[in-house]
């Protein structure tokens, strides 16, 4: 089973909200190999659906600095090695990843969270925001990881749904809408288990 790699088109546009979605309503272990700044992703989704921490791994960094990977690792002195991450990987898990912002965030000085995806032979889900901007972000998202012959699974939205951006981001970026998840007024397991799940969300879990 490869994994799923949540990746989004910027910071805050709602990667946890769907990692802690899918965690929800599947069987998958949740992982975010590299976490910056004071939140911990980790105990957030663990909070938030209620699952057993046997479905849960503690990242392969953390670095207190709330900045890209490879300004909050230089910021502690440390380099982060994908070569780890990798070696950290459990095959025998299915896997939800969360990533670090975008796919052009520098992990180090040489490589980006987009060869941190390849490296792990990952599926993608984009998250995107359904705001003024986001056709732009998404699509050129998609191409960074066509580019890299990355398989994307599909883009979810998150947000009051825009049916005029969906059929944009569809038509342009050649790609399916998994799913549109509404704006959440605070992450909570009611507002978590009130997101109703579709067969294309299925599909991608199975």
């Amino acid at each position: 089973m490869r994994p799923i790699f949540i990746t989004g088109t910027d910071t805050g546009v709602g990667k946890t909200t769907l990692s802690a979605w899918l965690i929800k309503i599947s069987n998958h272990v949740y992982w975010k190999p590299i976490q910056t700044g004071k939140e911990n992703d980790t105990k957030t989704v663990q909070n938030i659906t209620l699952a057993q921490s046997d479905r849960f791994i503690n990242p392969i960094y953390s670095f207190p600095k709330p900045a890209s990977p490879h300004i909050a690792s230089q910021d502690q002195g440390v380099t982060i090695s994908l070569e780890k991450i990798i070696a950290a990987m459990p095959a025998e898990k299915k896997l939800i990843i969360e990533g670090a912002g975008g796919v052009m965030v520098p992990v180090n000085q040489r490589e980006m969270i987009i060869d941190l995806i390849k490296a792990l032979n990952s599926r993608v889900i984009i998250v995107s925001k359904t705001l003024l901007g986001t056709i732009n972000h998404t699509l050129l998202t998609i191409k960074a990881l066509k580019d890299y012959n990355i398989f994307i699974a599909g883009v979810v939205l998150n947000g009051t749904m825009d049916y005029a951006v969906a059929q944009s981001i569809m038509q342009y970026g050649n790609i399916e809408i998994l799913a549109n998840i509404p704006m959440l007024p605070h992450l909570s397991v009611q507002t978590i288990s009130n997101i109703k799940v579709n067969k294309s969300i299925e599909k991608i879990l199975r």
